[in-house]
């Protein structure tokens, strides 16, 4: 990482402790901004201004490639913390006239994965669940309605 960049991200991390960001948030962009500006160097990116929205989306897809410690494939939820330090970084520049443009303005992050819950109801556990409401009133039947949409 060249100098310049380096005394980019240090500007910022000084914004983000005069900002009340979170320890542990400073920590995670800095690393990540880190890693964005060893790729910037790598592809030869030596100015901020040059980064386009074709550097970021090509980074963002080298991201999916990247392995952590342990060999695994960043999970979504790991690119989606990356890019969005990234367009914090971004926003830093071009409020304090690093940049003229955000490259990285319309730069999404992606959907976090849907997951099931991982302990579901036996059908006996429902079924006394179900069968708590007094059936004899409204409310209980409202009440046994309402459990067996949540169901």
């Amino acid at each position: 990482m060249n100098d310049n960049l380096h005394e980019l991200l240090f500007a910022f991390i000084e914004h983000m402790k005069v900002r009340n960001y979170a320890p542990a948030t400073r920590d995670s962009y800095t690393r990540n901004i880190g890693q964005l500006l060893d790729y910037l160097s790598d592809q030869g990116v030596t100015d901020v201004r040059r980064v386009t929205r074709d550097i970021l989306t090509a980074y963002i897809a080298a991201l999916a490639d990247l392995r952590d410690k342990i060999g695994r494939p960043n999970t979504v939820a790991t690119i989606a913390i990356k890019i969005r330090a990234v367009k914090r970084f971004f926003e830093y520049l071009e409020s304090s006239n690093h940049v003229l443009m955000n490259p990285a303005a319309h730069i999404k992050e992606p959907k976090k994965e849907k997951r099931l819950p991982r302990v579901v109801l036996t059908e006996e556990e429902a079924r006394k669940i179900l069968d708590q409401p007094n059936l004899g009133t409204l409310t209980g039947i409202r009440d046994r309605t309402i459990l067996e949409v949540f169901y």
